[in-house]
């Protein structure tokens, strides 16, 4: 959901995200988007995406943590996607850069997809996992695999805790 960029600034440490370009034209969460250092990008443009993986590889360089979004959209039903833009988790690999996987659910159930509606009052729940190190791994792959494993493992975690609230 759109507003996984506000929720995410709010339980993480850091305010950075790669976002598509269309976040930022959004009232309210485009301005929190771009005041905390959001690199937009356009997806149908292969430089623009080439430039924005260069600024986001940059700045966690510089100890500033980039949260990405490598399913590319979400979808209608609440679930994970199952394939994934490996791209920025191939990146982090190559340049030995950890990935701290996070697992949110209930985003999409105050602000659905068709964005006909707040439904205020619904529970949401963010689950943070340890950083995994690209160091523990033989290969880009195996990384990527191991990431967005965990990843799912802790949507899962954060569905349960909504499912019991």
């Amino acid at each position: 959901s759109y507003l996984d960029i506000l929720l995410l600034m709010e339980a993480l440490d850091t305010v950075a995200f790669l976002s598509k370009d269309l976040v930022k034209y959004l009232p309210v969460i485009g301005q929190c988007a771009y005041a905390g250092g959001t690199i937009f990008f356009d997806r149908k443009q292969q430089g623009s995406r080439q430039r924005a993986l260069r600024d986001t590889l940059r700045m966690c360089a510089e100890s500033t943590a980039v949260v990405i979004f490598p399913e590319g959209t979400r979808s209608f039903d609440g679930q994970l996607q199952e394939r994934i833009h490996p791209g920025a988790i191939r990146a982090a690999y190559q340049h030995g850069l950890r990935a701290i996987p996070v697992g949110l659910d209930g985003t999409g159930r105050v602000f659905p997809k068709s964005m006909d509606r707040i439904n205020l009052g619904r529970p949401v729940a963010v689950t943070i996992g340890e950083a995994i190190d690209p160091a523990d791994f033989g290969g880009a792959k195996s990384f990527v695999d191991a990431v967005w494993g965990r990843v799912g493992e802790l949507f899962a975690q954060s569905r349960a805790r909504i499912a019991t609230s």
